[in-house]
């Protein structure tokens, strides 16, 4: 599973700001309604005890009910008055619960660095440095903590619970979330700050830097929150979100008509290395591996070779004949009526740590997608199925061990949504990698299941299957 990084944080940012600027009237109202719960909770306490227990009681619920807004605006739901008003009384309790948390653990924080600080020893004031970095622990903390409370409908202390896996399984993306965030409260708060000094220029200012902070802070929020969410399919989907799906796969199947292309034929060799046979004659021959597999080596001619990894079940080129291109980095080339595109993954869950990088090839031709996955080892993150794009055909291991498993296969194929798939890397007879899993498991979550007497398997753009159908090629020694 693939960390989310810095470049992912800034892109929820500009996203932010398309979805704020298409809902500006939304922004307007949470704006507003932050503003004068922060307002008059000030002053009725004053810089007073008193303000504390204010801000748990009416600033929280507040704040989850603005939370509440902007989460539905990220999910494409309409909202108004009335939904902020449902925002309240729906995370009231819950919100006061969050906000006391949040609220003593500050205070704590404050005490013990004021503590520390007043210490005489040196010793024990260097300590203050790892409680700063604490607080900044606990800031980020409860950044996520309010927006999966709403996201996912639960109680406070699930939410705290799992902004910590959050945090510490996307340490880079958080912290540029967190560097974010503080910039903005920076902008909603400085105006306030320096009319309150003395500066009535400021006071203009003021509306612009509520905006930007309770305003478009709600919407930047909830979407990094459901961005990182979805990297554990953890974020709910709309109804909005699902008719909309729904919409554009119908369009696909039979709402924009296909041209006729070509038959593309697809020849399983064993293990993962298939020869493709384009319209045009082209023949792409994706990861030969070596004698010691246990498959007949692929000694066939070929125009392009693909490698996923260099591993030797994978990357056996010196076995093809001819002088093929070879193609084992991400990129895109064309050859002809064919175009190749690389996708860099892993072949682990832990971003390459224990088995190295993975590429995905999509071969586009005679307006037929085939993906193959090579030794993809994690589920694809919503920014890698967007690089992989359209898929018809996907060729995707499922045997577990080192690669895929059979539910994390399924769940690729879910994201990934093709016509066609086409199980590869399992345990068959031939195969001398005992540790692999047969493909039963994976096929067994499927409803539609075709078994091919022979190893060759020919599709066509105009006569792709409407639902999801999966192909189990056979095997036989020459």
């Amino acid at each position: 599973m693939e960390r989310y990084t810095p470049a992912q944080a800034l892109a929820a940012f500009g996203r932010s700001a398309a979805i704020a600027y298409e809902r500006m009237g939304m922004v307007v109202i949470t704006s507003v309604a932050w503003y004068f719960a922060t307002l008059a909770s000030v002053t009725a306490a004053g810089v007073t005890i008193w303000a504390l227990p204010l801000a748990v009681v009416l600033v929280a619920p507040l704040g989850v009910a603005v939370t509440y807004f902007g989460n539905l605006a990220v999910h494409r739901e309409d909202a108004g008055l009335h939904e902020l008003w449902r925002g309240y009384t729906k995370f009231w309790a819950r919100a006061m619960a969050l906000g006391a948390v949040n609220l003593a653990v500050v205070l704590i924080l404050w005490v013990d660095i004021r503590a520390i600080m007043a210490a005489r020893a040196t010793w024990i004031r260097m300590l203050a440095g790892a409680w700063i970095y604490l607080g900044l622990f606990a800031g980020l903390l409860f950044m996520y903590a309010y927006p999966v409370m709403v996201e996912q409908d639960t109680s406070p202390w699930k939410a705290i619970r799992r902004s910590v896996i959050l945090i510490l399984d996307n340490p880079a993306y958080t912290l540029t979330i967190g560097l974010l965030e503080a910039i903005l409260l920076a902008v909603g708060v400085l105006p306030t700050v320096l009319l309150l000094s003395g500066s009535k220029a400021a006071g203009y200012l003021q509306f612009v830097g509520v905006g930007a902070y309770a305003g478009f802070n709600a919407v930047f929020r909830n979407l990094a929150t459901v961005r990182v969410l979805q990297r554990y399919n953890a974020a709910r989907e709309s109804d909005r979100e699902r008719l909309q799906k729904q919409l554009e796969a119908e369009k696909m199947a039979g709402g924009i008509p296909r041209s006729e292309g070509k038959p593309v034929e697809i020849t399983w060799l064993g293990h993962a290395c298939f020869l493709i046979a384009a319209g045009d004659g082209t023949r792409i021959l994706t990861d030969p591996f070596d004698d010691t597999v246990g498959y007949d080596l692929p000694a066939v001619p070929a125009d392009i070779v693909t490698v996923s990894h260099g591993h030797f079940d994978h990357s056996n080129v010196g076995v093809v004949q001819g002088s093929p291109e070879i193609l084992n980095s991400p990129g895109g080339r064309s050859f002809g009526g064919v175009r190749i595109r690389g996708v860099q993954t892993y072949h682990d869950t832990k971003g390459g740590a224990l088995r190295g990088h993975n590429i995905v090839f999509i071969i586009e031709t005679d307006d037929i997608t085939i993906c193959h996955a090579g030794d993809l080892g994690h589920v694809p993150s919503d920014s890698t199925v967007q690089s992989i794009g359209r898929v018809d055909v996907l060729l995707i291991p499922v045997g577990g061990t080192y690669t895929l498993d059979a539910k994390g296969a399924r769940e690729a194929v879910r994201k990934l949504d093709p016509r066609i798939v086409i199980p590869m890397h399992y345990k068959t007879p031939d195969l001398r990698l005992t540790e692999l899993e047969s493909p039963e498991r994976f096929l067994a979550g499927l409803s539609r299941v075709e078994r091919t007497p022979g190893s060759s398997y020919t599709v066509q753009a105009s006569s792709l299957p409407r639902d999801l159908t999966a192909v189990v090629l056979g095997y036989r020694r020459k």
